[in-house]
Formats: C-alpha cells, sequence, structure tokens
C-alpha cells in the first residue's frame, strides 16, 4: 500500500505504525460515507486493508499529576481555560461530553449538598459526575468572565 511505503512522514521516513492507522481509519471512514450516501456504488472501505498495532506501538498520552498540576497553574491566571481544563482533569470527562453540557444541567445534590452535572456520554449512556467544590468554584468564575448567569434553576 502506497501509504506504508511512501516517505511522507518527519525527516522523509515512512509513518510510523500509529499514525498511519489513524490515517486509515479516516480514509475507510470517509469511503464508508461515500457509499452511504450513494457517491459511490461499489463499498470501498469493506475491501481496504486494515491495519494492526502492537500494544508497544501505541503511544502513551496519558498526563502524570506533575504535568496536569503544571498545565492548571500555567492557566490559573485565566478564568476560561483554567475551568476548562479543571473540569477535563477532575471529572475525567472528554471534550465533546463537556462542550454538549449546559449550565441546566448542573444541580445541587441536597443528600450531600454537593454540585453535580447530569449528561450522556459518547455512548449515549448516561452520567452524573461530582463536581468538586474548587471544580465548582472555577466554573462559576468562567461563567462570570463570560458574563453568562450563575444562577442554579432548581428543577
Amino acid at each position: 500500500m502506497y501509504l506504508s511505503a511512501a516517505l511522507l512522514g518527519k525527516g522523509g521516513k515512512p509513518y510510523l505504525p500509529v499514525t498511519l492507522d489513524a490515517k486509515m481509519m479516516i480514509l475507510k471512514s470517509f469511503m464508508k460515507w461515500l457509499h452511504d450516501a450513494k457517491y459511490i456504488q461499489y463499498p470501498l472501505h469493506e475491501e481496504s486493508l486494515s491495519t494492526s498495532l502492537y500494544e508497544q506501538e501505541i503511544p502513551n498520552r496519558d498526563l502524570y499529576y506533575h504535568e496536569v498540576k503544571q498545565l492548571l497553574d500555567y492557566y490559573k491566571v485565566h478564568p476560561i481555560n483554567y475551568g476548562l481544563l479543571t473540569m477535563l482533569a477532575m471529572t475525567g470527562l472528554r471534550i465533546q461530553e463537556i462542550a454538549k453540557a449546559s449550565w441546566g444541567d448542573v444541580y445541587l445534590d441536597s443528600l450531600s449538598g454537593h454540585y453535580r452535572l447530569r449528561g450522556v456520554d459518547k455512548g449515549g449512556k448516561k452520567f452524573d459526575k461530582l463536581l468538586h467544590p474548587s471544580l465548582y468554584e472555577r466554573i462559576l468564575a468562567f461563567r462570570e468572565r463570560l458574563h453568562v448567569s450563575t444562577v442554579i434553576k432548581h428543577k
């Protein structure tokens, strides 16, 4: 296959396996869309070769505690980035899940006295996340900076 042998990677070298896997996933997805939308009659996505990665080829993208702390400390003076990054770090939610959340999804749990966030994850499963008091304060600062309401409507 052309992509696996082409000298298009860093330094004019072939693509790394993880890069090749990502590019193939995008191409297959696009070919499937073309077929589903009736732009092409033949299902090319079904005939494409698959890439396979060994576990040691998958890069570790986890951040260590000290790296998260450095990132948060750097953005401490920027309430919007600080609030978003804290939300990502403290809840484990995906960016898309946070982006879909609205202020109306935040509620005060009368039993614990803590604020919580309700939503739906990537797989369509409902979640209910605790908003640690320090995170809630950062969200309030974020909203105040945007000049939007910080009032929680009780349901």
